[in-house]
């Protein structure tokens, strides 16, 4: 004998409530996902803000560094006499005598070479690097300011294709001592595959997708100082200028300094990332 089957009344009646605890699961389930999504994301921000702050200060500090050692040789008046010494007579004995003293200096501190350069621009001396016609258009532009002001002068990051270090930095250092203002200065080349590069490198965790990259902004153009593979095809260094992607916007004003923002890597990606300026 069938069983009765039940009123439709209780069906609904029955049904009503369930509907409406699934339906407030279902809406709780969002709300945990959305702030659990929301937590995600404040602390990400958190962490890349932080790691651009760190990574900035500490260049920084290496170029104050780097700037402040480079007085030594500011300040030495036994190096400026020997060049003022070659330039007068022309005796090679006294050229070499300064050279080996640049070449101690260098090699105690690290940098990759040295070059000693006129008044005029004219490379006198390298002692690591064959002679090039012409110093760069960055390196000439750092040494008229050094000698015009009697004062430590340095470049950005620049490309120099077909030469033995492709990527440099370069501390330019007046010879004020035996005259002022200086006939002649003293270049300090720094390879930033040495130091730099792999600080860019460093998270404090393992990531697949963190980096980190050293930038300069030229107007409305940003420029890519740490991306060696466009400088390896011929095309110098890397140059953005989509206003949607994050490198430019969070370069394009004060506000958006130390504060980590969305937008779309080179790859259309959305991904956060943090601005810090590096102090010269």
């Amino acid at each position: 004998m069938n069983s009765p089957r039940p009123p439709s009344s209780i069906l609904r009646i029955l049904t009503g409530p369930l509907a409406l605890a699934l339906c407030g699961i279902a809406a709780l389930t969002a709300i945990v996902m959305f702030w659990r999504i929301h937590d995600i994301e404040r602390r990400e921000a958190a962490r890349v803000e932080a790691i651009a702050e760190s990574h900035a200060r500490e260049i920084g500090n290496w170029l104050h560094h780097r700037m402040k050692e480079t007085g030594f040789i500011l300040s030495s008046r036994l190096m400026a006499e020997y060049f003022q010494k070659w330039e007068r007579t022309g005796n090679a004995e006294h050229l070499q005598n300064l050279l080996d003293r640049v070449k101690s200096y260098r090699e105690a501190n690290e940098y990759e070479s040295a070059l000693l350069i006129d008044n005029r621009g004219n490379t006198i001396a390298r002692d690591i690097e064959p002679p090039r016609s012409k110093s760069s258009p960055e390196l000439l532009d750092a040494v008229n300011q050094a000698l015009k002001t009697g004062t430590v002068q340095r470049t950005q990051i620049y490309f120099r294709p077909q030469s033995h270090l492709q990527m440099r930095l370069d501390f330019v250092i007046p010879l004020i001592k035996a005259s002022n203002p200086a006939r002649g200065a003293i270049v300090l080349r720094v390879d930033p595959s040495t130091f730099l590069y792999p600080l860019l490198n460093s998270w404090p965790a393992p990531t697949t997708t963190g980096e980190s990259v050293l930038v300069r902004r030229m107007g409305d153009q940003i420029i890519h100082m740490n991306r060696m593979e466009t400088a390896a095809h011929g095309g110098g260094m890397e140059v953005t200028a989509n206003p949607e992607l994050l490198v430019v916007r969070a370069t394009a004003n004060d506000e958006t300094l130390g504060h980590a923002i969305r937008a779309f890597d080179s790859q259309g990606t959305i991904i956060f990332g943090a601005t810090q300026r590096v102090a010269d």
